[in-house]
């Protein structure tokens, strides 16, 4: 049986023998998992954006090594997140990868897309179907290159902000499907 862990914890502690110290906490997090199952670790977030009345994109490196680049928009803050999923298998097994083609968000004003989905497999996964096309169903097969058979991949794309875009908080769902062979 695999047993699999994840943990995101920012837990810190502070102690001095001053009467004046001064103390702060953190939230600590984990995900334990059964074989053959994925989760969340973390939301696809494009962090602020300032609309201007031409409009732009946002494109989110799922990498993680360019982070957000705005075009036609002023990106504010520092906040630009892939999302990421982790999951487990056996090394060497096969898993199929099914991403939205495209995600709508929605708040205040008028919906926004994001397309241009992309996927960031390095270094657990090595992709096995090399034609560049997905394969049945949509999906794209993944072969489990880690040791352990614990494997984690992110996903960016671009976020296209409309002309004047309505200032306020835009979210949305989607779904990610890993099927294992």
């Amino acid at each position: 049986m695999l047993a699999m862990l994840f943990a995101s914890s920012g837990a810190s502690a502070q102690t001095s023998a001053n009467a004046n110290a001064n103390t702060d906490s953190a939230d600590s997090t984990v995900a334990v998992l059964r074989p053959l199952s994925i989760t969340k670790l973390y939301d696809l977030d494009f962090g602020g954006n300032i609309a201007t009345a031409a409009g732009g994109t946002v494109v989110l490196d799922p990498t993680g090594t360019d982070g957000c680049t705005a075009t036609g928009v002023i990106h504010v803050g520092d906040i630009c997140q892939a999302a990421e999923f982790g999951g487990g298998g056996e090394s060497g097994r096969i898993i199929k990868i099914d991403l939205p083609t495209d995600i709508t968000i929605t708040g205040p004003g008028q919906d926004m897309l994001i397309d241009a989905i992309s996927i960031d497999v390095d270094p657990d996964l090595e992709r096995v179907n090399t034609n560049g096309n997905k394969g049945n169903n949509g999906f794209t097969r993944y072969r489990i290159v880690s040791d352990s058979g614990i494997f984690r991949f992110r996903m960016g794309g671009t976020l296209n902000i409309n002309p004047l875009q309505a200032a306020g908080e835009y979210t949305g769902t989607f779904e990610v499907r890993v099927d294992y062979q």
